[in-house]
């Protein structure tokens, strides 16, 4: 999977300009099939960039984070791959919260695991405290929205796990497992 690099995409909301880029999905669009017409957008809706952070791990498949940025101190191992999708900063009429969750590594020589979640509990996990919520999305598919999944790829034989988020139908990756749809995020 390819995700853009570079802004793409400007949008006028309301007399306030929100620059961002298209994510790149199973199948090609062009940025004119992906942009989020004004009519589309739900009342109230505030959009915001989220983007897909890597991180090497030697003898591992690496390491994925989503966010809005990167919390102080982690630029260092993480780099930006690129803009995944458009989420609220604000609710909006039939949309939920996702939380940045961190999966405690079992063993001190296995990297925590950071995955997305619309539980606010965070699924019995660790809520990531730099930056809680990721957004608001909407619960089912409008105008302009395409899922985003969660995938999770574990390294055989050291049992690494690496959750990370995608746009469309797939993971991207062949050995990734799809283990849901956390709701319908804009291009």
């Amino acid at each position: 999977m390819r995700i853009a690099k570079k802004s793409a995409l400007t949008l006028f909301l309301i007399g306030l300009s929100f620059v961002g880029t298209t994510a790149a999905v199973a199948s090609d669009h062009t940025a004119q099939e992906n942009a989020v017409s004004l009519a589309a957008l739900p009342p109230g809706a505030q959009l915001q960039e989220l983007k897909r952070y890597f991180r090497k791990v030697v003898g591992a498949q690496g390491d994925h984070m989503s966010g809005q940025y990167l919390p102080y101190g982690y630029d260092y191992h993480y780099k930006l791959e690129g803009t995944l999708a458009f989420t609220s900063s604000t609710w909006f009429p039939n949309s939920h919260l996702m939380y940045s969750c961190i999966l405690p590594a079992p063993d001190p020589s296995i990297y925590a695991d950071f995955f997305t979640s619309t539980d606010e509990n965070c699924e019995g996990r660790t809520k990531f405290t730099a930056h809680p919520t990721l957004g608001y999305v909407s619960s089912t598919q409008i105008e302009g929205t395409v899922p985003l999944i969660r995938c999770l790829i574990t390294t055989p034989g050291t049992g690494q796990m690496n959750h990370y988020d995608a746009v469309g139908d797939n993971c991207g990756n062949s050995n990734a497992v799809k283990e849901g749809i956390l709701g319908y995020v804009f291009l």
